[in-house]
């Protein structure tokens, strides 16, 4: 399979500055996705394995860039050729884990737990389904849209890894997108060669369970693997030390919106921490838990209204409201109009 790079990642800007508002910018490193606008890091790859020497990008630019290659590009599966290609090894001690993996079970937990080295702000699990499995990730910022690109690249890049264990796409049972269908979605079913259903809540393959057992087609030693993961877990342990607890909040507060309750005294536990604690650390960094909870609705409320046909009702309960009467209250505080005025306004025609 020939591999393609993506120039228009030269465009993209480092992470100089925050967005407007209190939610934080998210960031992805920049090392390994400048090799796909072919630049050459042959040099420093070789100095280092430490994802964190490497610049970040603005996640918000990388994926606009990606989203206007794959619109450009001549081919549907685009992004999803980048992600199935994609060379390991330049993702430092994390690909080395990867590669030298026992088993696929044991790669795609590797990849869950080092991807907060590679990109901020990513909801990704692995959800047990009867006699399945299924590889999610999603973008948590909403304000980042639209995203085909983005979410085709990195299940990809799934399957990659997958295939290294002897798990081809056809072995797949479903393959699912958040993003709606465009008109490259029917030519993209074709060149997979499965049927895809997309509008979903998250990015998704789903897997029979019994093939998280299958061995890595080229053996590693487990020697390699354990001295791979305690490489990524030490680079785990120093980033995760200069990570502002704000975009911790703002995480976890994302995570489960519409799945868990996002009161302080949860999200407090969700970290680890007691409540005064939070409250200490929030406020070191100038912002309120408050402040963070009500822009994280306020934005999700804002995706869903203009993505969706869910009823107000509906879209009151995801964003933590038992009431819609509290949400219309809300939602005039935040686009100065009632939800419904504001849907009408912003839907695209």
């Amino acid at each position: 399979m020939t591999c393609l790079s993506l120039p228009a990642l030269q465009r993209c800007r480092p992470v100089v500055s925050e967005r407007p508002g209190h939610l934080q910018s998210e960031w992805i490193i920049d090392h390994p996705f400048r090799t796909l606008s072919g630049e050459q890091h042959q040099a420093r790859r070789k100095e280092s394995l430490n994802l964190s020497d490497f610049s970040r990008l603005s996640l918000v630019e990388f994926v606009s860039a990606f989203e206007n290659a794959r619109d450009d590009a001549p081919i549907a599966d685009f992004a999803w050729r980048l992600g199935t290609c994609y060379d390991l090894d330049a993702l430092g001690h994390l690909g080395k884990a990867l590669r030298s993996a026992p088993r696929l079970g044991d790669a795609l937990q590797v990849l869950i737990n080092g991807f907060p080295l590679l990109q901020s702000g990513a909801d990704i699990a692995l959800q047990v389904e009867d006699d399945a499995v299924r590889f999610c990730y999603r973008i948590l910022d909403n304000r980042i849209w639209p995203r085909h690109a983005d979410a085709e690249f990195t299940l990809g890049f799934v399957a990659s890894i997958a295939a290294a264990f002897g798990a081809t796409p056809d072995t797949f049972r479903a393959i699912a997108f958040e993003t709606p269908e465009d008109a490259k979605t029917s030519a993209l079913r074709h060149a997979i060669g499965l049927d895809i259903s997309y509008g979903g809540d998250t990015n998704s393959i789903l897997l029979p369970a019994r093939l998280l057992d299958n061995r890595a087609i080229s053996a590693s030693s487990l020697e390699d693997y354990g001295q791979a993961l305690r490489q990524m877990a030490s680079q785990l342990h120093v980033s995760g030390q200069d990570e502002p607890v704000a975009r911790r909040v703002q995480h976890t507060i994302l995570r489960r919106l519409g799945h868990a309750p996002v009161d302080q005294t949860q999200i407090a536990a969700a970290l680890g921490m007691s409540e005064r604690s939070l409250r200490r650390y929030l406020s070191a960094e100038q912002i309120s838990f408050q402040a963070l909870l009500d822009e994280c609705r306020h934005h999700f409320a804002e995706a869903l209204l203009v993505r969706t046909d869910l009823p107000l009702s509906e879209i009151a309960y995801r964003i933590g409201y038992g009431e819609q009467s509290t949400f219309s209250r809300a939602a005039r505080e935040w686009f100065a109009m009632s939800p419904a005025a504001f849907r009408r306004q912003n839907r695209p025609l």
